[in-house]
Order: C-alpha cells, then sequence, then structure tokens
C-alpha cells in the first residue's frame, strides 16, 4: 500500500485521500468546507500525514483530529498545513 498522498492524473490540484479520511470529511459539513478552502498543497500535506501512519489508531487520531477540529485545519493566525 502506497502510504503518499498521490495527484490525481487528470487534476493537478487533486488529492488521494485514505478512504477513513474521505469517508469522515463527507460525514462533517464544517471539516469539508474547510477542506475544500485549502490550497492544494496544504491538501497533499495533510493527506500525506493521515497516509503515512503506520498504524491505524494513528490513522484513525490524526483524522479525528483534523476532521474533530476543523481549526486544525483552517490553521491559526493565516498559517494553513499540517502541525
Amino acid at each position: 500500500r502506497k502510504a503518499d498522498a498521490c495527484v490525481g492524473p487528470d487534476d493537478p490540484d487533486a488529492v488521494e485521500l485514505v478512504p477513513e479520511f474521505e469517508r469522515s470529511l463527507s460525514t462533517h459539513p464544517t471539516a469539508s468546507e474547510v477542506w475544500r478552502r485549502l490550497t492544494p498543497g496544504a491538501r497533499r500535506g495533510f493527506a500525506h500525514r493521515v497516509a503515512s501512519a503506520k498504524r491505524s489508531a494513528t490513522r484513525r487520531a490524526r483524522i479525528e483530529e483534523y476532521v474533530d477540529a476543523p481549526c486544525q485545519m483552517a490553521g491559526d493566525g493565516g498559517r494553513v498545513g499540517p502541525r
């Protein structure tokens, strides 16, 4: 299984998400809206941080961190990107 977030072949700004992250975003409207407003580079950073987790428990914790607190994705003080 490839751990890196991949850029989609048809859309250079598309980011491939692990299924758990995609499902979680689809069920949390606020987090989904924040996700849509992120730059492609910030999305790739978040997607990579989630996908690079070796344990499923770590992956779930990272997803929860971003989805349950969208301000983590939006950043503070204008900073956007994974912590």
